[in-house]
């Protein structure tokens, strides 16, 4: 009998911690939904790479985010994406990430390489970059609320990057949707 009173006082402790650390994460905790995207020029549209024509494979290693109070979260996401096969209206998700709510003041993706290959009237090549140290993206601020989704949009705009001298440079937005 007196064991059956320590098993159910164990029973009962279990169940209301359990409830308790449920309500603790709900209420602290939000979403931040990643995605990719490429938005491509409205000049472009004519001689634009077609899935068989041509690919810009990424790939995201991780998400660092910073807050002066907490310091570094880092999230592994370690995705690939083709760049020219996502736009906006079809971004590619790379992930729902169950984020600590409150204000980051640095977001930081870590890119760890890339892969492109283009054929084209008399033109076909293909290249792997590899990068001796990841490359770090750092995008705007984000503030990650309680029992609540955002949305972090990357948008590479790879079809910028590419000219036909064959060097790439460009830039990355970062569109936060609440």
């Amino acid at each position: 009998m007196k064991g059956l009173k320590v098993i159910s006082i164990i029973v009962i402790v279990i169940i209301i911690g359990g409830i308790g650390f449920y309500g603790y994460h709900y209420e602290t905790t939000g979403t931040m939904k990643v995605e990719v995207a490429d938005t491509m020029p409205a000049n472009m549209s004519a001689n634009a790479p077609d899935a068989a024509g041509a690919y810009f494979n990424i790939t995201i290693h991780s998400i660092g985010l910073y807050n002066s109070t907490s310091g570094w979260h880092n999230y592994t996401i370690n995705k690939s994406v083709d760049i020219f096969g996502v736009l906006s209206s079809n971004a590619s998700i790379l992930g729902n990430l169950s984020i600590h709510a409150q204000s980051y003041s640095k977001v930081i993706i870590n890119v760890t390489g890339a892969s492109i290959y283009w054929n084209a009237i008399g033109i076909t090549s293909s290249t792997t970059i590899h990068f001796d140290h990841p490359i770090d993206i750092i995008v705007q601020a984000v503030t990650i609320h309680a029992h609540a989704s955002t949305t972090l949009v990357l948008d590479f705009h790879m079809t910028d990057l590419i000219s036909s001298s064959s060097s790439l440079s460009g830039n990355v937005n970062a569109n936060v949707i609440y």
